[in-house]
């Protein structure tokens, strides 16, 4: 696996690790925040309240690597435990948080230094939509990708695992294809987050990547 190389401008701004599933952005943040608590800056890490797939009071990689989180609601949450002398702050799943995210990030990268994790489309292959109230299914209008030039971006991009006559495709893979336990391609009409799921994902690329209908 390969790691960003570090070399932020300044102790504040806002780092962006954009990508698909199974792409590593979780560990690249891990990377990141340990880096920053090693040069001695307090560091607070948060992911969304239902999101326990892997650990409740940790964020968590696929390999089983930890950093301690705070698990929130929502953004108006988030900022209630945000502490005076936090330099550095982590968001785990930007995609999983209502809207009202990108209005704190915004607000708060010139004082401090943000790092987020977010999937850039949805399994539609649209933009991932943010939701427009806590607990609510994402309707918003607002999405992931309105944060994206405010940030430096790191992409995580995994290989696309279409079997193919000759093996696997192994392109970049910018989709997520969701399947259905049984195999067939999970609808259009599908919620956009499905937490405890049975669903199956795959990484697609664009030229294996089949749009839902």
């Amino acid at each position: 696996m390969v790691i960003f190389a570090y070399m932020r401008e300044s102790e504040t701004g806002f780092i962006f690790v954009v990508g698909n599933m199974f792409g590593s952005k979780t560990s690249e943040m891990i990377h990141l925040l340990n880096l920053e608590k090693d040069m001695g800056r307090k560091v607070q890490a948060f992911k969304i309240s239902w999101d326990d797939r892997y650990s409740m009071g940790n964020l968590m990689t696929h390999h089983g690597t930890e950093f301690p989180a705070m698990q929130v609601t929502g953004t108006l949450e988030l900022a209630d435990f945000l502490e005076p002398d936090t330099r550095v702050i982590g968001i785990e799943e930007v995609q999983f948080f209502d809207d009202k995210i990108i209005d704190f990030i915004l607000g708060n990268k010139e004082r401090h230094l943000i790092i987020a994790t977010a999937l850039q489309m949805d399994f539609r292959g649209n933009p991932f939509p943010l939701r427009s109230t806590v607990g609510k299914e994402n309707d918003s209008e607002r999405h992931v990708g309105h944060l994206m030039p405010y940030a430096k971006i790191i992409p995580r991009y995994p290989q696309c695992t279409f079997k193919e006559e000759k093996g696997i495709c192994r392109a970049e893979a910018i989709y997520i294809q969701r399947f259905r336990p049984d195999g067939s391609l999970a609808p259009y009409s599908d919620p956009t987050v499905v937490v405890g799921g049975k669903d199956q994902y795959s990484p697609r690329c664009i030229g294996h990547f089949v749009r839902p209908k």
